[in-house]
């Protein structure tokens, strides 16, 4: 249908983009180009990126990225592109951003123990920094739920998380993977006295609550 309106779709724009640069010399007047969210890089963006190098090498290169939130290889990312860098014959810095304000220490030696199975991944170390870094009841498995009946196992949640469900300052989360997984808000807003959403996984990312259930 692209092709009939003579219309192209975002990889296309990539690959006539890489195809003009690969042509054409000394078009590119920048001095410094950032790739953010590089675990997300593919094949074709990185042929892109390369024909910038190409058509301009004086241009400086910084890459952010992080390999433990690489998931969309769905969509044909690869993050052994950014793995394997090294193969670009030049200098090179690599700085990890370690510190992390969003979660305690506790949560992110729970978080890092489970990302690296993977022997793939880069090691890293997160540092908890902030008030709540010190918080040691920062993660809680409860395999006594069932897991058909959402409702009830937020029930029984909130009665274990106990006096903090009276608080009215106090905040909660309740994601799952999926929407059909949330409960209704007006199922759950009268078991807290605080401000409560619901809300997917990645819909959520970067948000922050007192209290957060996985489903």
């Amino acid at each position: 249908e692209l092709r009939n309106l003579k219309q192209t779709d975002f990889t296309g724009l990539i690959l006539e983009a890489t195809k003009i640069l690969s042509s054409t010399k000394a078009f590119l007047p920048y001095k410094h180009v950032m790739v953010d969210e590089f675990q997300d890089i593919s094949k074709d963006r990185w042929a892109f990126i390369e024909s910038i190098r190409a058509n301009n090498p004086e241009i400086e290169f910084t890459f952010v990225g992080d390999d433990w939130q690489a998931i969309n290889e769905f969509a044909g990312s690869d993050p052994e592109i950014m793995i394997g860098l090294g193969n670009w014959g030049k200098n090179r810095e690599q700085l990890f951003l370690s510190e992390t304000f969003r979660m305690p220490q506790s949560l992110c030696e729970y978080s890092g123990e489970f990302v690296m199975q993977n022997s793939r991944q880069i090691p890293k170390e997160l540092i908890a920094k902030g008030e709540t870094a010190g918080f040691s009841q920062s993660l809680n498995f409860y395999w006594d739920t069932d897991p058909i009946d959402h409702l009830a196992n937020i029930k029984q949640v909130v009665k274990n998380i106990g006096k903090d469900s009276e608080d009215s300052n106090c905040e909660l989360f309740i994601l799952a993977r999926f929407n059909k997984s949330l409960p209704r808000f007006s199922d759950v807003d009268h078991l807290w006295a605080g401000p409560v959403s619901i809300s997917t996984i990645h819909r959520a990312k970067g948000l922050e609550a007192d209290h957060v259930i996985v489903l």
